[in-house]
């Protein structure tokens, strides 16, 4: 299972709920290895930031889980290992990161995101679109993929990118959340608190809300439905993160 970086921290790691023992229960590893890996993204990000910030052949990084524990680089030169090794002076877990070569760099790939979104005046099947760095795709999520191939390949526009594309097919289109749960937008009131910014968990897309470190552990929304958030499953202890059901429906 691979995702792309991002930081993931839990206050007490001793609870069955922590992002280590969840962590550690999903990888069918200890929880002092969950531990150590949850830990190494942290320097993971600062790497990474490090790498972006400066190098121009830059196309992505995402964590590998399975089979062995790593770290990709992506980049757009062949001696994307050589580059790599002016940042990896000194990391302990050096040799778990590993360069790839990719086609487009994050820049270029964002942009052919955009050139295919703006195409929606224009493409009458209704689909959404992800980045996926690691496969080096623009994904779009459709309930009609022969449809929606056959406008794709009729916009000269985007012929230079068919081959960036992926078609996945939806089952149906999600709603804007606004218009499903008016309720998830930041700012709502819970008990004794209020839902701060939405997040995404990249491995399954699931939906989760960030709320101020001195909110209590269990949320719920404060109106007729009693709905609850569900306690902190990750974050850090200024910005837990909580797991509304609901939310695991794509939207």
């Amino acid at each position: 299972m691979a995702v792309p970086v991002n930081v993931i921290a839990q206050t007490d790691d001793t609870k069955e709920d922590s992002a280590a023992a969840i962590y550690a229960k999903t990888f069918n590893v200890t929880l002092e290895v969950a531990q150590e890996r949850l830990a190494i993204q942290f320097e993971i990000g600062d790497l990474t930031s490090k790498i972006e910030a400066v190098e121009p052949s830059y196309a992505g990084a995402w964590i590998i889980h399975e089979p062995d524990y790593g770290l990709f680089v992506g980049f757009t030169v062949a001696n994307g290992e050589e580059i790599l090794q002016k940042y990896l002076a000194g990391i302990k877990w050096a040799t778990l990161v590993k360069a790839q070569q990719m086609p487009h760099t994050v820049s270029e790939f964002l942009e052919i995101q955009s050139k295919i979104d703006s195409t929606r005046t224009d493409i009458t099947t209704a689909f959404a679109s992800a980045t996926d760095f690691q496969k080096g795709k623009i994904v779009l999520s459709t309930p009609a993929l022969e449809a929606l191939r056959l406008e794709l390949e009729n916009q000269a526009s985007l012929q230079p990118y068919l081959d960036d594309i992926e078609l996945v097919q939806q089952a149906e289109m999600a709603a804007p959340g606004i218009l499903k749960y008016p309720y998830l937008l930041g700012g709502t009131a819970l008990n004794g608190c209020t839902a701060g910014f939405v997040v995404k968990r990249v491995s399954d897309q699931r939906r989760f809300i960030a709320t101020a470190g001195h909110c209590p552990n269990a949320q719920y929304l404060q109106n007729a439905t009693g709905i609850y958030f569900g306690t902190v499953v990750a974050g850090t202890e200024n910005n837990p993160i909580h797991p509304p059901p609901y939310w695991s429906r794509s939207w």
